[in-house]
């Protein structure tokens, strides 16, 4: 949770940011409910919904249906607001070398009427259960987390049902869309709007799709994503044949080919056991949430598998972990050959850092607390959520850049005497 003596030192930067996201509200009424909706995400209470809000920012009852309609249904326009936070997430944490990190997240709910609400697999829960999914984009350096976007995953059964679409709110022209789909879009939409970063790193849901892994590829970004063990790569580039030209004698082929049947790929996993023990090297992949992580890694240039025919060169990176019974997991990246492998191994080892901005954000700025049933709600209340934490995480930075007391000083805005100024 938020510690209000946190929250109180931070301030400052705090309402700069908000007079920077002002505008995108509109009417000077929609503003005014966007700062008292943030401002109770960011107070230090257990709930953060609408009624809880209002009652920790001291709003008269006969105002509560106010700010109830800011989320249900006020007309403004959530994407802008991404897009400058965004933007701002770029200036406090971005860098030539950043990260962006893909995942998902649920939460459990009940009811069949609340938008994108299915039995699917929620992974906080480690189970299929009845409740919403969310894709969410973020941002990762030295300095911490902050996300980027957030799209709802709404499965395809709903828009089999064009009147339940229509009373949750769904607009008419959306339609379907895989996670892999929803994080690729959010990826061109991250690099469009300039977002500085050299690295993708996403799980299997999402190293399994590969049109996912040739948007990110496509955008200029490199990828280290995690693959099952029955994806099929070549470890050397297979010859194929071109189509027939044009008039050629006997049966035309149409499309490329294999040049020998004998040319066959083979899981990643049948590589992964080829290894020698002198293939493996041992790399501290920095800090993690349970304290410093070491694995076992090996590297080899394989050729990805587009169609049954050959697709780009990429790494085969294997990591093994160093318990008694060691788990194996896979990546595929699209870095070139000269990559320093070491920043690739650890590149691939920081997908912890949207669940930990994830967890941050249902603890601090309410992210799991959305209450409304229909499309606008739920954007409208993860928007605000993310900002806020966004608010947060470059605060953060902001103060630790820019306040350092000398030693053995008052600090005077943590009331102690004490070390060096830190970043909270």
């Amino acid at each position: 949770m938020v510690n209000t003596a946190e929250i109180q030192r931070l301030a400052r930067y705090i309402r700069e940011y908000q007079d920077r996201f002002d505008p995108l509200f509109g009417r000077a009424g929609t503003r005014r409910w966007a700062r008292e909706y943030m401002g109770g995400l960011l107070m230090d209470m257990e709930r953060k919904n609408c009624w809880q809000i209002a009652e920790a920012r001291k709003i008269p009852a006969q105002n509560l249906k106010s700010l109830q309609h800011f989320l249900y249904g006020s007309p403004w326009d959530w994407k802008p607001v991404l897009a400058e936070m965004g933007r701002m997430v770029d200036e406090h944490l971005g860098s030539d070398d950043g990260i962006v990190v893909v995942d998902e997240s649920g939460v459990r709910r009940w009811g069949e009427k609340s938008v994108g609400i299915a039995r699917q697999y929620i992974g906080r829960l480690g189970k299929v259960d009845n409740g919403q999914v969310g894709v969410y984009l973020a941002y990762a350096c030295e300095q911490g987390q902050a996300f980027l976007d957030a799209r709802l995953f709404v499965p395809e059964a709903w828009f089999e049902d064009p009147r339940r679409c229509r009373e949750a709110g769904i607009p008419d022209d959306a339609i379907f869309r895989t996670k892999p789909e929803l994080a690729a879009a959010m990826v061109e939409s991250a690099r469009a709007r300039g977002v500085r970063a050299r690295w993708v790193t996403a799980d299997e849901v999402y190293g399994d799709a590969p049109e996912f892994l040739d948007v990110v590829d496509a955008v200029g970004w490199w990828y280290v994503a995690e693959v099952q063990t029955t994806v099929e790569v070549w470890p050397v580039r297979p010859k194929t044949l071109p189509p027939s030209p044009r008039g050629a004698i006997g049966r035309p082929r149409k499309k490329p080919r294999l040049a020998r049947d004998s040319d066959r790929s083979a899981p990643v996993a049948v590589l992964g056991g080829r290894l020698a023990e002198k293939d493996w090297r041992r790399i501290a992949v920095a800090q993690g949430p349970e304290g410093r992580r070491v694995y076992d890694f090996a590297f080899l240039r394989v050729v990805e598998k587009r169609g049954g025919l050959p697709g780009r060169d990429a790494w085969l990176m294997v990591r093994r972990s160093l318990d008694q019974t060691p788990e194996i997991k896979h990546y595929l990246s699209n870095a070139p050959r000269n990559v320093d492998l070491e920043r690739m191994a650890a590149v691939g080892s920081e997908r912890w850092r949207v669940d930990g901005a994830i967890k941050e954000a249902k603890g601090q700025t309410g992210l799991a607390e959305s209450e409304g049933r229909n499309w606008k709600h739920w954007h409208h209340h993860t928007t605000l959520s993310m900002l806020a934490h966004a608010f947060l995480t470059c605060a953060r930075v902001s103060w630790a850049q820019t306040y350092s007391p000398p030693l053995g000083a008052p600090d005077p805005e943590t009331r102690r005497l004490g070390k060096k100024g830190a970043a909270a």
